[in-house]
C-alpha cells in the first residue's frame, strides 16, 4: 500500500504516546480505520461496491482496481493513536503480513522478517466530508454534498486486501466457479498456505 509509511516493529504498540491537543477524542480519530479493517474482514474490499463505500475515509479516491492481486493480512490487528495535534493525527495499526494472492489464485508469501509485527502508520487530516447523491435510476451520480468535518486518511486505498479467513473463503468460492485444473490446483495450494496463518 504505497500511500502508507510501513514500519517493521518488534515491540508492543500499547505504549504509543498521545500528544496534548483539543482535537476530538481518539475514538473519533480512529473510527474510519476501524471501519476500513472491519470491512476487510467481511470481504467488502474484494468488490467494487465495498471499495467505493470505504473510499469515503480517504482524501484521495481511486477507481476500483479489480482483483489482479489481493494483499492478505492476519485475522488479528489493533490500532493505537500515535500523535494528535490540531487537525492532524497519526495512528499506528499493527498486524501480520500473510502474503498475497494473484488472479490465478497463486499464493506469494510475505517477505521474510525478524519483526514480531508489521505496522502501518496512517496519517489523517480533519477535513469536510463529502457524500454523492444519485439520480432516480440509483446509478447515475447527481451531485456531491459537502458535510461536517471528519477525519480522512491521507492517500488512497492501495490494492484490494482481506484478512486470512476472508481470503480463504474467497479462494474457495473462486475455486468452485472455475473448471480450469491449473487454477483449482493453485487454489488448493493457496488454501494450504493460508491455513497456517489461522
Amino acid at each position: 500500500m504505497k500511500q502508507f509509511v510501513v514500519l517493521l516493529i518488534a515491540v508492543s504498540l500499547a505504549n504509543a504516546g498521545y500528544a496534548q491537543s483539543s482535537a476530538p477524542c481518539p475514538a473519533e480519530v480512529t473510527f474510519g480505520i476501524h471501519d476500513l479493517w472491519k470491512a476487510a474482514t467481511e470481504g467488502e474490499l474484494l468488490n467494487a461496491d465495498g471499495w467505493y463505500r470505504t473510499s469515503v475515509y480517504f482524501l484521495n479516491r481511486e477507481p476500483w482496481p479489480g482483483l489482479k492481486k489481493i494483499w492478505v493480512v492476519s485475522n488479528y490487528w489493533a490500532a493505537d493513536l500515535f500523535s494528535l495535534k490540531d487537525n492532524k493525527a497519526e495512528v499506528i495499526l499493527g498486524y501480520e503480513d500473510a502474503g498475497s494472492i494473484d488472479d490465478q489464485l497463486r499464493y506469494t508469501p510475505p517477505e521474510p522478517t525478524h519483526a514480531i509485527k508489521t505496522s502501518i502508520m496512517y496519517h489523517l487530516t480533519l477535513a469536510p466530508t463529502h457524500r454523492t447523491t444519485y439520480k432516480a435510476d440509483g446509478k447515475t451520480p447527481d451531485k456531491v454534498i459537502t458535510g461536517p468535518l471528519g477525519w480522512h486518511i491521507e492517500g488512497s486505498e492501495g490494492p484490494p486486501w482481506a484478512t486470512v479467513n476472508t481470503a480463504i473463503r474467497y479462494v474457495l468460492e473462486m475455486r468452485a466457479k472455475t473448471k480450469d485444473p491449473e487454477i483449482r490446483k493453485n487454489a488448493d495450494q493457496t488454501i494450504e498456505h493460508l491455513l497456517k496463518w489461522q
